[in-house]
C-alpha cells in the first residue's frame, strides 16, 4: 500500500455502554487509532466524562483520505457513509452481536456473533486471541458494556461466552462497584412522577393472540425508559414498544418475551435482536409509526417504500424536445410538468407547463435541456419519509425522480402524491362533541340552511366553529356542503342575495344581516409551486378539511336535523383546542403555502396559543429556507393587512420579531429598540383615547405599523400592498421631528393651538408616539381642551362674515387666561 492508512474508532450516535465498552478494547488493540463520536446515551455519557483522557480524539472526519474505520454495534453502515464517502474508505471492520443485513461493500471485514448478549464479548475474544494486556483499569470498563447490555445477566437472549468472559474480567480484577456506578440506575423522584405519567398512555392491544402494549410519549428522558423495563404492568406482555418524539426525530424502543421485534424494526431501518430491538427515523410522527409497527404486527404490508405511492411509468420529455412540442405534449396529456432524459434515458431535470408557455412567446425552437429544472432523486425501495425530508430540503423542486436499482427512471413522486399519500393514511378516529350555536348567529345558520337544495348536508366549518368552542364572537361565517356550487348560486340570486364568485374556488361570497358569508363546495387543493394559488377540483368532505392550514381549522358543526350541533373532528382538533396548540396537519405545509407562515403566527397571538413541537420547527425551517419570498405578494399583503386589524397585533408584532418575518419579508431590519419605545407611547395615547372618548382608537395599529416599515427601502410598495389608508400615505411627506420640535417650542397655549390645528387625528397621535411624554401632554392638552373650546362671548352683534375670525380670536385668548404650558 503507497499511501499509509488512517485508524478511526467510530462510535454510533447515541452510542449506549456496550458500544463505548466495545470501541474502548478496540483502543486496546489499535493503540494509534483515533475516536471520533457524536453522541452517549446517560450512563454511557456519564462513564466517557470519566475516561475520555484515555483516549486520542478527532473533532470531524472531513478531508480524510485512506481511512481504516473500526466501529461497533451499527444497524447500518449508512451512518458512516454519511460523515465520509466510500472513496476515502480504505476498510471498515465491524464489530457486533446483532443480526445485521450488511451491505455488500468490498471493503467491509464483519465480525457478528448474534448468540452474544453484549458486543464488548466479542470484543474481548477478539483481545484474548491477540493476547492483549489487560489491566485493572480495563478489566473494570470493559465488564461495564456486558453488565449493562444483559441487565445483570438477566436477560434471556445472552451466551455461555458472555459468563465466561465477565468471568475472565474479574479474575483480571475488574473492580464490581465501579460498575455499579455507571451500570446500576436509580430512579429520581421527577424520573417517578414521569413514569407514572407515561404508564397511563400505555395502551394494551391483542394482536394474533398476543399481548402487545404501546407508549407513546414526547421527549422522553432515557433514564425513565431504561427503569419501564421493571414495570411489572410490561413484564406480562408478550412485547411492548415505546415510541418517543424529539425534535426532529422519533425514537422506538421495543422489548419482547416471544416476538421477534428485530424482525419488525429491521423493516424500516432498526437493528437489535430478537428480544430487544431499536430504531430511529426522521420526519415521522409517533402517530404514523405507531400505525406502521401495528400493520407489521398484524402481518399487513403498510405503504412504507416510495414504489407504493409514485406514480409509475410517467410521462418523460427528451432533451433535445423544442418548447413548442414539449408544451403541446403536456397539454395533450393534461399535465402540469414531466422529467426529462438525456439519450441515454438518464434523469437531467424537469420542465413545467408553466415555463414551457413563458418561453413560447420567446423562442419557440429552444430546447427543453435549456429551461431545466434541477430534481433531487431517490430509489424506489426508500422509505416514504424519505421523500418528505427531500422536500423539506428542497422546496422548490417540481418533483422527485423515483430510480431502480440500476439507475433507470421507474416513478416520481410530487408533493401532491405525498399529502394525498397521508390523508389517506390518516386514521379514522373522528371525535365528536355537541355545543349550542351562540344566539346572536342562530337565526343567519338557519336562514343560509334553508337556501340550501333539498337532500344537502350543510355544515359550519373552520374558523366559526373553533371560535363558538373558545366563546369568541364571529361575523365571519364560513359553510361547506358536498353539493353543486352552481346551484346554489342560482338559489341565493333567486332570493335577491348578491353573490360574489370566486372563479376556480368553487365558494360564493356575500354580506347577510351585517355577517360576511363564505359558502363553499367540498375541495382539494394542490400547488404546482410554493405559494402559488391553489389548483382546486371536487373531493370528498375529509380532503376538503385535510387541505386546510392548522387542525384548529379543520372542525365541523353539523346543521343537520338528526345531529344538529354536532361537532366533528377527523383531525384532533378538539384536544389542540384544549391545549391552546396550533398545529400543522402535515409536514410539507408550510413549504406547499408559505402564508401559512403569517397564519400560524397571528392564531398563536390572536387565540393566546402556542404553535406545536413540530409545528414551530418546520415553521423556522420555512424560514431559513427564504419561502416566504415565494408567495404572492397579494396574498402576503392581504394577510398582513388582517393582522393589522387584530387588537392582539402588539402580539402579533413580537411574534414577527422573534422569527425575522419582517426582514423575511422586505429585505430590511427595522429599529426594534426604537419601535418598542415608542409603541409605548403609542399604546399610553390609545389607553387616554379609550377613556376620554370610550371607544378604541382603531388607527393604532396603522400607526404601529408605520413604525415598524418606514424607513424600508420599499415603503410605497409596501403601502400599497396592504392598501394602507389615505392618512399613512400623508405620513411619507410629513417631517415628524421638525414638527414635534414645534410643538416643543410653544410658549402659550394659543401657539400649540396654532400648531396642531391642520393636523388629522391620526397625525396628532404619530406626533405624540414619536415624541416624548412632554409632546404627549401637549397633544393630549390640545384635543381635551383647546380643540373644542368655544369662547365665552356674544356673537349676536357680529356681523356674519366677521363671526369665525372673532370666535377664533377670542378663543386664542381665552385660552391662554384658562390654561398654561
Amino acid at each position: 500500500m503507497s499511501e499509509e492508512s488512517v485508524k478511526i474508532l467510530l462510535l454510533p450516535p447515541n452510542a449506549d455502554l456496550d458500544a463505548l465498552s466495545s470501541i474502548y478494547g478496540l483502543s486496546l488493540l489499535e493503540k494509534d487509532a483515533k475516536l471520533f463520536y457524536t453522541s452517549f446515551s446517560p450512563k454511557a455519557k456519564k462513564l466517557f466524562d470519566d475516561i475520555k483522557d484515555k483516549f486520542q480524539t478527532i473533532n470531524s472526519l472531513e478531508g480524510l483520505k485512506n481511512a481504516h474505520i473500526f466501529t461497533v454495534d451499527f444497524s447500518s453502515l449508512d451512518f458512516v457513509f454519511e460523515l465520509l464517502k466510500k472513496e476515502n474508505i480504505r476498510k471498515i471492520t465491524l464489530f457486533d452481536h446483532h443480526v445485521k443485513h450488511i451491505e455488500k461493500e468490498p471493503f467491509l471485514e464483519a465480525h457478528i456473533d448474534e448468540s452474544l448478549g453484549a458486543c464488548t464479548t466479542l470484543i474481548v475474544e477478539h483481545l484474548i486471541k491477540k493476547d492483549v494486556s489487560i489491566s485493572k483499569e480495563d478489566a473494570s470498563i470493559l465488564l461495564c458494556g456486558i453488565y449493562d447490555d444483559t441487565n445483570y445477566f438477566s436477560i434471556k437472549a445472552i451466551s455461555p461466552k458472555d459468563f465466561e468472559v465477565a468471568s475472565y474480567l474479574i479474575k483480571k480484577g475488574a473492580d464490581v462497584e465501579f460498575v455499579n456506578k455507571y451500570v446500576k440506575s436509580y430512579i429520581s423522584l421527577k424520573d417517578l412522577i414521569n413514569l407514572e405519567e407515561y404508564l397511563k398512555s400505555l395502551e394494551i392491544l391483542n394482536i394474533n393472540q398476543k399481548k402487545i402494549g404501546f407508549i407513546v410519549l414526547d421527549g422522553a428522558q432515557e433514564s425513565v425508559i431504561e427503569n419501564l423495563r421493571d414495570v411489572k404492568e410490561l413484564e406480562n406482555l408478550d412485547a411492548y414498544f415505546v415510541i418517543m418524539s424529539s425534535s426532529t426525530n422519533t425514537y422506538v424502543v421495543a422489548r419482547s418475551k416471544t416476538i421477534d421485534v428485530e424482525n419488525i424494526l429491521s423493516k424500516l431501518g432498526g437493528g437489535g435482536h430478537k428480544l430487544a430491538s431499536g430504531l430511529k427515523l426522521n420526519f415521522v410522527s409517533s402517530k404514523k409509526l405507531k400505525s406502521i409497527i401495528l400493520e407489521l404486527l398484524k402481518g399487513e404490508n403498510p405503504k412504507i417504500a416510495l414504489k407504493d405511492i409514485m406514480t409509475k411509468n410517467p410521462l418523460t420529455l427528451k432533451k433535445d424536445m423544442n418548447v413548442e412540442e414539449a408544451f403541446y405534449t403536456l397539454s395533450n396529456f393534461k399535465i402540469s410538468k414531466a422529467p426529462v432524459l438525456d439519450e441515454n434515458e438518464q434523469v437531467m431535470g424537469a420542465i413545467t407547463k408553466k415555463i414551457l408557455a413563458k418561453a413560447l412567446d420567446i423562442s419557440k425552437e429552444s430546447k427543453v435541456q435549456e429551461l431545466l429544472i434541477s430534481i433531487p432523486l431517490l430509489k424506489e425501495n426508500d422509505f416514504i419519509w424519505e421523500a418528505e425530508k427531500v422536500f423539506l430540503e428542497n422546496p422548490l423542486a417540481p418533483m422527485i425522480g423515483i430510480l431502480d436499482e440500476k439507475g433507470k427512471l421507474v416513478g416520481i413522486i410530487t408533493k401532491s402524491d405525498l399529502i394525498r399519500h397521508i390523508t389517506e393514511d390518516e386514521e379514522q378516529k373522528i371525535s365528536t362533541k355537541h355545543i349550542n350555536i351562540p344566539s346572536y348567529m342562530i337565526d343567519i345558520v338557519m336562514d343560509i340552511k334553508s337556501f340550501i337544495p333539498k337532500g344537502e348536508k350543510l355544515y359550519l366549518v373552520g374558523g366559526v366553529v373553533r371560535d363558538i368552542i373558545l366563546n369568541r364572537p364571529s361575523y365571519d361565517i364560513d359553510f361547506v356542503f358536498e353539493g353543486d356550487i352552481d346551484l346554489l348560486e342560482n338559489a341565493l340570486r333567486e332570493k335577491g342575495i348578491k353573490t360574489h364568485r370566486f372563479e376556480g374556488f368553487n365558494s360564493v361570497h356575500f354580506k347577510y344581516k351585517g355577517f360576511k358569508i363564505e359558502i363553499s363546495s367540498t375541495r382539494r387543493e394542490y400547488y404546482e409551486t410554493a405559494g402559488a394559488y391553489p389548483v382546486v377540483s371536487k373531493a370528498s368532505l375529509k380532503e376538503d378539511l385535510f387541505r386546510r392550514d392548522f387542525t384548529i381549522n379543520t372542525l365541523l358543526l353539523s346543521l343537520d336535523e338528526e345531529d344538529f350541533g354536532t361537532v366533528i373532528d377527523y383531525f384532533g382538533a378538539l384536544n389542540d383546542i384544549k391545549n391552546k396548540i396550533v398545529r400543522v396537519l402535515h409536514p410539507l405545509s408550510f413549504i406547499e403555502d408559505p402564508v401559512r407562515i403569517l397564519r400560524a403566527i397571528r392564531f398563536e397571538a390572536k387565540l393566546n396559543f402556542r404553535l406545536s413541537k413540530d409545528t414551530k420547527r418546520l415553521l423556522e425551517e420555512a424560514l431559513q429556507k427564504g419561502m416566504l419570498k415565494y408567495a404572492p405578494k397579494g396574498r402576503i399583503f392581504n394577510e398582513l393587512k388582517i393582522a393589522l386589524q387584530e387588537k392582539e397585533f402588539e402580539n402579533i408584532f413580537e411574534a414577527y420579531k422573534k422569527y425575522g418575518i419582517i426582514e423575511s419579508l422586505f429585505e430590511y431590519k427595522p429599529d426594534y429598540l426604537y419601535i418598542e419605545e415608542k409603541s409605548k407611547n403609542l399604546k399610553m395615547f390609545s389607553d387616554w383615547y379609550l377613556l376620554e372618548y370610550k371607544n378604541p382608537f382603531k388607527e393604532a395599529s396603522w400607526i404601529f405599523f408605520w413604525l415598524l416599515v418606514k424607513n424600508a427601502p420599499s415603503l410605497e410598495n409596501i403601502l400599497k400592498g396592504v392598501s394602507a389608508p389615505a392618512f399613512v400615505y400623508k405620513f411619507v411627506n410629513i417631517n415628524v421631528k421638525q414638527h414635534i420640535s414645534q410643538i416643543l417650542k410653544a410658549k402659550k397655549p394659543s401657539e400649540l393651538y396654532i400648531i396642531l390645528k391642520p393636523f388629522d387625528l391620526e397625525e396628532l397621535a404619530l406626533f405624540a408616539t414619536e415624541g416624548n411624554v412632554d409632546v404627549m401632554n401637549r397633544i393630549v392638552k390640545y384635543l381635551s381642551h383647546l380643540k373644542n373650546l368655544k369662547p365665552n362671548i356674544d356673537i349676536s352683534s357680529i356681523p356674519p362674515a366677521d363671526r369665525s375670525k372673532v370666535i377664533e380670536e377670542s378663543k386664542l385668548i381665552e385660552m391662554d387666561k384658562i390654561y398654561s404650558l
